[in-house]
């Protein structure tokens, strides 16, 4: 009788616990409520200095044109943005030679985007 008490109690304890992956980004709403960015006063450093660079979101580009407001904002609506740099976090590559953004940055785009990227 032991036995089964203790092999059920196990099974239900395994059977209890699972994994769940979040698929999502969390933002820290203190930094963000303190921060109020925009894209002239935050955002477009971290684009022009990570995003429209020689080789990559500059004018003629096949992937977009992050040079200003104007061009980048159909990435902003249709979610390809939030996706590759915030939730991937695959932008910049890997394999090119522009430094990963950190983790002040993904936070300043992430507040940005969920606070309906506001241009000033």
């Amino acid at each position: 009788m032991k036995v089964f008490v203790s092999a059920l109690f196990v099974s239900v304890f395994l059977l209890s616990c699972t994994k769940n992956k979040f698929e999502g980004t969390v933002t820290n709403v203190e930094f963000c409520d303190s921060l109020s960015p925009t894209y002239l006063s935050h955002v477009k450093d971290i684009v022009d200095a990570s995003c429209a660079v020689s080789g990559c979101h500059t004018v003629g580009f096949s992937s977009g044109d992050f040079t200003s407001f104007g061009t980048i904002e159909p990435y902003i609506h249709d979610g390809k943005l939030e996706n590759r740099a915030v939730t991937l976090k695959d932008m910049p590559p890997s394999w090119s030679q522009i430094d990963t953004l950190t983790a002040e940055e993904f936070e300043i785009l992430n507040c940005w985007l969920n606070s309906g990227s506001p241009r000033n």
